[in-house]
């Protein structure tokens, strides 16, 4: 098994913590641990770290599940029209189609991000 580098494929792999690919995304650092084309278009697995403000706009998956994990700090959630506030340990589901967006509201804040299909 190979660490801290993606396979292209439904092979095994493992991601080292604090290493692995990452990206900036909205003031964000975007550290992502699986790819939909890694898992056999299951899932992907992202952990997004940011500072107040930082975030994601409205944005909408037509064929996918997306669900949020706030592990640490705390975030806005905007759903359609509607704004709630999620903390450490809260767990929001979004169904395939529905429009959402976040921004993280403290100093520092990370949350999982599990997203369904490709």
């Amino acid at each position: 098994m190979q660490f801290n580098k993606f396979p292209g494929n439904n092979g095994a792999y493992g991601i080292r913590r604090d290493e692995g690919p990452r990206q900036l995304v909205g003031g964000m650092v975007a550290s992502q641990y699986a790819r939909s084309e890694d898992t056999n278009n299951t899932f992907s697995l992202t952990l997004l770290t940011g500072a107040e403000g930082a975030g994601l706009p409205l944005m909408r998956h037509g064929q996918s599940h997306v669900g949020l994990y706030v592990m640490d700090g705390a975030i806005e959630l905007v759903l359609g029209e509607k704004f709630f506030r999620l903390e450490k340990g809260d767990y929001a589901s979004i169904p395939e189609g529905t429009k959402y967006g976040l921004r993280m509201d403290r100093v520092r804040n990370v949350v999982l991000v599990l997203q369904t299909g490709g």
